[in-house]
């Protein structure tokens, strides 16, 4: 092996080459160039760090005071779960309830009145109660006077049917006493004229039976004896006495036939104005209760309107969820006596457990802003208080196009799509608070460095 010792300088070089400062200023030389080169071709993320929280995706419903009353009960909380119908605020209520009972009899009333109303209307119609029992608002004692009228107009036609009988009868059996007493003339006008007819021939034949054969009796009695010439002015005189007998038997004949004309027919009794006047009752009667009808509707529409403005403002006094969630509550006062009526108290989210969709929110100052822009990747770290941090990725899905100012300057509201698994669901709530990591871009090393040094220059 060669051995140094046997040159000529070896102990000079040995010295002077094997120096504190040459086994130092080379390495840190080489070291130096090394990063430099390293920084000329690294690269590094360039990144935003700010503290951001986890929010939902959506809000479910946004609870609202329905009323300036007191509040009576308050069962908000943040983060209690919730389903429908469960019952967050309660207002009190000193006149509502009792002015529904009322408008609730009042209702109940003019509702009854109508369906009597609806019923006389019917009975009037068909002309037969309908009605089951008296009703309270008279109107079955209505009917019942309206039906003793119409009888009525029915007796009372009856009443002229009978009182035209009664005439018809009357008038007949006086014609039938006059005919009678014209035949009676008659006959007695043929036996006159049967006397009258022996007198003129002399003969008696045929006069057996006739009541006036004692005139001719008389007249022959008369003539017994006597000239010609009286004879037949004896005879002229009876036929002469006679003829006077029958002309006044025509004469009661004819004054019994102008009497028995006089004694005409009273005219017939008509049921078309008995069913007319039935018919004017029975309209008037419909009229009235047709107005009336839609007088008491009215009425009821009208109780209806109060009725419902009622509920509305009874069903105002209890604020309840529509939805089943995670309660977020709004008020910054933990337990408010009075809320403006439309004041947002409260939020609804999904329920946590359902693994619903979920964002990061966070806040960049204005001087930082400029990098951040949609659709970048951010980290959303959680690593406060467990074993394990948690660690999710996400996406940018908005970023504020207009600041915000705070006591600690102007900020950005940033908002990130994020992507968490079962276990990480598990583990996270509302609220939950870490570390955003947002990735804005690359820069080597030397550049980070030099632009460190320079930007306050």
């Amino acid at each position: 092996m060669f051995d140094k010792k046997l040159l000529e300088s070896a102990e000079f070089y040995e010295r002077r080459y094997r120096n504190f400062a040459t086994l130092v200023i080379v390495p840190v030389f080489l070291l130096l160039v090394f990063l430099v080169v390293f920084s000329v071709f690294a690269k590094r993320e360039l990144t935003v760090k700010e503290a951001g929280q986890v929010v939902p995706r959506k809000v479910l419903t946004v609870v609202q005071s329905t009323s300036s009353n007191p509040i009576e009960l308050n069962n908000l909380s943040e983060g209690k779960k919730v389903t429908p119908g469960d019952v967050l605020l309660t207002y009190k209520d000193d006149t509502g309830s009792a002015s529904k009972a009322l408008v609730n009899s009042q209702v109940q009333t003019a509702s009854d009145r109508l369906a009597a109303l609806n019923v006389y209307k019917m009975s009037v119609e068909s002309d037969s109660d309908r009605f089951a029992q008296a009703d309270e608002f008279g109107y079955s004692d209505m009917f019942d006077n309206y039906m003793a009228q119409v009888k009525a107009l029915n007796s009372e036609f009856g009443q002229q049917v009978s009182d035209k009988q009664a005439t018809d009868q009357q008038v007949n059996q006086q014609q039938g006493a006059l005919q009678d007493a014209n035949k009676q003339a008659n006959d007695k006008i043929t036996q006159y004229k049967a006397v009258e007819d022996a007198i003129n021939r002399d003969n008696n034949s045929g006069l057996t039976d006739n009541p006036y054969a004692y005139l001719y009796d008389s007249y022959a009695a008369q003539i017994k004896g006597l000239p010609e010439a009286d004879k037949n002015k004896t005879r002229q005189e009876m036929l002469m006495t006679i003829n006077q007998s029958i002309e006044q038997l025509n004469a009661t004949i004819e004054n019994n036939n102008v009497q028995a004309q006089s004694f005409g027919k009273s005219a017939d009794v008509s049921r078309l104005t008995t069913e007319a006047k039935i018919a004017s009752l029975k309209s008037d009667q419909l009229a009235s209760v047709t107005k009336e009808y839609a007088d008491q509707k009215e009425t009821v529409d009208k109780l209806d309107a109060q009725l419902k403005s009622l509920n509305s403002e009874i069903s105002e006094t209890t604020v309840s969820a529509n939805t089943s969630g995670i309660m977020h509550v709004l008020t910054d006062k933990t337990n408010p006596k009075y809320l403006a009526k439309g004041t947002n108290i409260a939020e609804i989210y999904p329920d946590m457990s359902q693994n619903p969709a979920i964002n990061v929110e966070f806040a960049v100052p204005a001087d930082e802003v400029v990098g951040v822009k949609k659709r970048q990747k951010i980290r959303f770290r959680v690593n406060e208080r467990i074993s394990k941090p948690i660690l999710i990725n996400g996406v940018i899905s908005n970023v504020d196009t207009s600041a915000t100012n705070t006591k600690n300057g102007n900020v950005f509201k940033v908002v990130a799509q994020v992507r968490a698994s079962s276990l990480e669901y598990a583990q996270l709530k509302y609220g939950t608070v870490g570390q955003v990591t947002v990735i804005t871009g690359e820069k080597t090393w030397f550049n980070y460095v030099k632009d460190n040094l320079t930007k306050d220059e």
